[in-house]
């Protein structure tokens, strides 16, 4: 199995909602891959965005990845994709 990190700024912004979706597609469970999305956000922020319409800027209840929460950033600091100054993760992908 092929598995996929996809780091991402933060939860409820317009360029990784439509990013994440792109990634939340059934073709990557069709090649037995699995896709985790990570962020700095906590699991309370990722629950909110996953469940709000898609309609309403957010991921929606049908969403087909695996968000991960880390709030001590460490995982995106690991992988040099952490932008120290802002707390936040940069924009990458990982295939593994």
């Amino acid at each position: 199995m092929m598995v996929v990190l996809l780091f991402y700024h933060i939860d409820f912004t317009f360029i990784c909602t439509t990013e994440i979706l792109a990634f939340s597609d059934v073709h990557f469970q069709a090649l037995d891959t699995v896709v985790l999305g990570v962020s700095v956000d906590s699991q309370y922020s990722h629950y909110a965005w996953a469940n709000q319409p898609r309609k309403e800027g957010s991921l929606g209840s049908d969403l087909k990845l695996v968000l991960i929460a880390y709030r001590n950033r460490n995982i995106s600091g690991e992988y040099g994709g952490l932008v120290e100054e802002e707390g936040i993760a940069w924009r990458g992908l990982f295939f593994g």
